[in-house]
């Protein structure tokens, strides 16, 4: 029996038409949901770093449920929150795939079971392309999706296509089994943060926060020099007594003009501002006295420096060393590849190419505009626990990057040497800087295991 092709699915197995498979992200780990579009069962697999399988659950139609022993470990290990959105998000695809690749018939069945009754009968299903762990979609389409305004228009133009970078996942050395610990890194299309209109909070959503959709998957062995240094920006802040007393008043004018009348608030600081230059100038204190005369002359005839002439001293100007913000933090690697069979060197090549075509940016199909490079999450994989592979409990992390730097090296030796019959280069040294796309916050350490080094 035909079933008709699903962009986002494919059929995992030919002699099983019925069976669609396809993948998506929550949580920061991959999933995949592999549905059978003729009697309902669905299954829920968690993707690891090599890109295996392994199963957690399978659902029949009726709701009952049959647990793998691997359901509880990944329980234990990533937390039940994470298990329930990935299943609230495996039911949902389900239901979508079920109403596209069904026959008429077989909803018809489906329609009478506790999986599929409502979304059937309804319609209830997410809309092509969309991910059903997020909050918009879990309701069904959301309000900000069912129209495109004019900057939707906009962005749908220079949209980056990222078919073409998706592909197995590669790895140096090709053979090796990675019992070794070693850094994985998977490139992730880049996703705009878009203008933020909730004035109720006034943030932006950070990049580890957002959607993406998993490009390709790179496997390199951890090289000496890890290191992280992170660093906020600090600088010299200034403010005289005087400026200090009427920028009191205006923050205290700007606060209440936004409960009260905006012209009666600035009337109110009309009159407190002469009142406060009244009471500075008519104080018992003398050097109070001497500090607004000259604080007004100076401005008035536009020379700085007329206290020091005039009492040989200056304004206490409160100098301290104030916070102005994060920094973002850059992390440099270097690679030696050397292929020693004509499988590793072509390995290598396509590893290079991966690098280098996802930090480039892309046109347009109008040619006006430029989209965004994709985005790099970096994770050391440690395998000291036998088959559980874990981001490393005694290594920094790194938050989705930006490729910042990439060279390649083809002659490291000094010397131009070849393989024959390949061509290949007998070494290559690779050196790449990512740059960090969101700051480091505190709030982050709280939302990681004690057990982990952090950031």
């Amino acid at each position: 029996m035909s079933r008709p092709q699903v962009p986002g699915w494919q059929n995992i197995n030919p002699s099983k038409t019925e069976e669609y498979s396809s993948e998506y992200v929550v949580s920061g780990r991959r999933f995949a949901n592999v549905t059978n579009v003729a009697n309902g069962q669905r299954q829920l697999f968690v993707i690891n770093e090599l890109n295996q399988r392994t199963l957690l659950t399978t659902t029949n139609a009726d709701g009952s449920v049959q647990k793998q022993p691997e359901y509880d470990q990944f329980v234990n290990t990533f937390g039940q929150d994470t298990f329930t959105n990935a299943e609230i998000n495996n039911k949902k695809q389900s239901q979508f795939i079920v109403s596209k690749a069904s026959t008429a018939q077989e909803k018809s069945n489906l329609a009478k079971t506790q999986q599929y009754n409502s979304a059937l009968n309804t319609g209830d299903t997410p809309a092509q392309g969309t991910n059903p762990a997020t909050p918009d979609s879990q309701n069904g389409q959301s309000s900000a999706n069912q129209t495109l305004t004019s900057a939707d228009e906009a962005v749908e133009s220079v949209k980056r296509s990222v078919k073409s970078e998706k592909g197995d996942p590669l790895r140096y050395p090709l053979n090796n089994t990675y019992q070794g610990d070693y850094i994985q890194i998977e490139m992730r299309s880049y996703q705009k943060s878009g203008f933020q209109t909730d004035t109720d909070t006034l943030t932006v959503t950070r990049m580890e926060d957002r959607e993406y959709d998993p490009l390709r998957l790179i496997y390199l062995p951890i090289q000496s020099g890890i290191v992280d240094s992170i660093s906020v920006d600090w600088g010299n802040g200034e403010i005289n007594p005087i400026t200090a007393q009427f920028a009191n008043l205006a923050y205290g004018t700007i606060a209440e003009s936004g409960r009260t009348n905006p012209l009666q608030a600035a009337g109110k600081f009309m009159n407190n501002f002469g009142a406060i230059s009244e009471k500075l100038l008519g104080s018992a204190n003398s050097d109070i006295q001497k500090l607004v005369a000259n604080y007004y002359t100076e401005r008035a005839v536009q020379q700085p420096g007329l206290l020091s002439r005039s009492i040989g001293g200056a304004i206490n100007n409160n100098l301290e060393l104030l916070f102005n913000g994060p920094t973002l933090r850059s992390f440099t690697f270097n690679f030696k590849l050397t292929p020693r069979e004509p499988k590793e060197a072509q390995e290598i090549k396509e590893i290079i190419r991966v690098f280098k075509k996802g930090m480039s940016p892309a046109l347009s199909k109008s040619g006006l505009f430029l989209s965004s490079p994709n985005v790099f999450k970096l994770k050391y994989i440690y395998t000291g626990k036998g088959n559980l592979k874990e981001e490393h409990p005694y290594l920094n992390r790194i938050k989705v990057a930006a490729l910042r730097d990439f060279s390649v090296n083809y002659t490291p030796d000094g010397n131009y040497m070849t393989y024959n019959g390949e061509g290949s280069m007998t070494q290559y040294d690779l050196s790449m800087t990512f740059g960090e796309i969101d700051p480091v916050y505190a709030q982050d350490y709280d939302e990681e295991k004690d057990e982990t080094m952090g950031w």
